[in-house]
């Protein structure tokens, strides 16, 4: 089941539907208008909400759905970035289950998942808009939820059914989006082409200037602050002291 229409222009910026060569990106903002199909209801800490039935992705994808729509554009439109967030799941699930962390049943239904993926299947699953907010938490539990359905599937289990293999607790174990997104974002672009010369003299080139910056920050900031005094609010400081010159009732300790 696709979330989203096959329509080829919607969705296009115009130097897009101009271009040849150009991939036909399906567009969010044409959810198909379908009749009512049978649901599951997900939780979440913000509650809970009905996904179809027939979806891999689940409540974290629609949640992003609905408050990412930026460009109109899904992830699926980028096939090698898709693979290469099935691959990063992938090796973490072969990293927590070689540490005795994740149960070789659940491991192997994760990773017989992700090669799923990685083959081409379950891409119309993948439709988070390719702009997001929290540096691409939205994509990384995109395929939380699609691998973990389709490990359930995998384990004789129904799509939704976390209490067996879970999107956070096991496909999403030990990591951050903050790695998974720009490694994927790295593998996706080099994985169809040669990879992109990166000597170690230009990694610590990129370090220096980093750090030049840092130190250019921390130079103005020293400048401000010898141009007024900075208080702390009362808050920071602790109780408010008795003052000196008050008059303490006889035989009152002023400490």
């Amino acid at each position: 089941m696709s979330w989203v229409s096959q329509s080829p222009s919607v969705g296009l910026s115009r130097a897009q539907r101009v271009l040849p060569d150009q991939p036909q990106a399906p567009s969010i903002s044409s959810v198909e208008q379908m009749p009512p199909v049978a649901c599951r209801v997900e939780s979440d800490l913000l509650g809970d909400r009905d996904v179809p039935a027939e979806a891999y992705c689940g409540i974290h994808t629609l949640r992003a759905r609905e408050n990412f729509r930026i460009t109109g554009i899904a992830i699926l439109t980028y096939p090698d970035f898709v693979n290469a967030l099935a691959a990063v799941k992938q090796a973490a699930a072969t990293a927590n289950r070689e540490l005795g962390l994740l149960p070789g049943d659940k491991a192997a239904a994760i990773l017989r998942a992700c090669e799923d993926v990685r083959s081409g299947q379950l891409h119309d699953q993948f439709v988070v808009d390719v702009i997001q907010g929290g540096a691409g938490t939205s994509a990384s539990m995109n395929a939380n939820e699609v691998i973990a359905s389709r490990g359930l599937e995998h384990l004789g289990h129904g799509r939704g059914d976390h209490a067996f293999v879970h999107p956070l607790d096991d496909v999403n174990m030990g990591q951050s989006t903050n790695d998974v997104y720009p490694t994927a974002v790295k593998v996706g672009r080099t994985q169809p082409q040669d990879a992109v010369p990166m000597t170690l003299g230009r990694e610590l080139m990129a370090s220096a200037v980093m750090i030049g910056e840092d130190e250019r920050r921390l130079a103005e900031a020293a400048v401000s602050s010898k141009r007024g005094t900075w208080a702390a609010p009362p808050s920071a400081r602790g109780p408010t002291p008795r003052p000196a010159t008050a008059s303490w009732p006889a035989g009152t300790s002023t400490r």
